[in-house]
């Protein structure tokens, strides 16, 4: 499966992308943006000032430790390179079984921070790594829109957004975001999903129920979409936790969200 960034991404898919519905041509429709100053705007979506600068790095960091772990354990396959740049790469941890659905992870930092050095502790090429089983795709927070924008490849079986936010148009005036990532018009239309045609596969839609208000809201509403379209896949609200916190669900081994990755592999091995 090729890995694309933010620019191929766009450049691939604009000639496949439906005109939107009126639910999906709205921009959040429980945030008044039109009387927000431009601080409210910018603090709707900053997940770090909502749990505080210190906390988030302190879980940043104990990730990346547990992943210096894990990365330490398994040499073989890391840092495959799929593209010229000097951060085009991935690592993979093969099963035993070339056939066992393959686990990809796509982590988040609004399309310009983290690394896959700091979130290897969630553990696609293709077929020459051995890799013949169906391809269950998750991705937090930026990694969660992603997701569900990558939904339709035909090797991917299904999708679990975790914390996403599935309309651009909302970060238009969010300069910790966009003063770098420069979303044009064009690109807010074509690369939203709830401005997408819908996908007839599973997706799961998790939010943290401690998350900021319009975090909850892009969650909620992208499932309210997709639910238009009868598609399978659940809203999954997981109680106590925050925009960073809820990514430890996926290190659980019988946790919420492990749990819906695992029903979502068996659905497509059975």
């Amino acid at each position: 499966m090729k890995a694309l960034d933010r620019r191929t991404l766009m450049a691939v898919t604009v000639a496949g992308i439906a005109t939107p519905s009126t639910l999906g041509a709205n921009e959040c429709a429980t945030m008044d943006w039109i009387t927000m100053s431009l601080e409210a705007r910018n603090l709707a979506y900053n997940n770090v000032e909502h749990v505080g600068p210190e906390n988030a790095r302190k879980k940043t960091e104990e990730w990346a430790a547990a992943s210096q772990t894990l990365r330490q354990q398994r040499l073989e396959h890391l840092n495959l390179a799929y593209g010229n740049g000097e951060r085009n790469k991935w690592d993979l941890y093969p099963a035993n079984d070339p056939k066992a659905p393959c686990f990809v992870h796509i982590h988040g930092g609004y399309w310009q921070r983290g690394s896959k050095e700091i979130f290897a502790c969630l553990s696609a090429k293709a077929s020459e790594h051995g890799i013949q089983g169906p391809i269950i795709v998750t991705g937090w927070s930026a990694g969660g829109h992603l997701t569900s924008f990558i939904l339709d490849h035909p090797k991917v079986a299904a999708g679990l957004a975790i914390s996403g936010v599935f309309d651009l148009g909302a970060l238009r005036d969010s300069p910790h975001v966009n003063d770098k990532v420069k979303l044009s018009e064009e690109e807010i239309q074509n690369l939203s999903p709830m401005r997408r045609s819908i996908i007839n596969k599973p997706l799961g839609i998790a939010y943290g129920t401690g998350e900021l208000p319009a975090m909850i809201a892009s969650s909620r509403d992208y499932h309210a979409y997709r639910s238009q379209g009868h598609v399978p896949g659940d809203l999954i609200p997981i109680a106590n936790t925050n925009h960073f916190t809820i990514l430890d669900e996926l290190r659980q081994p019988n946790s919420t969200l492990t749990r819906a990755v695992i029903a979502m592999a068996e659905y497509q091995t059975t």
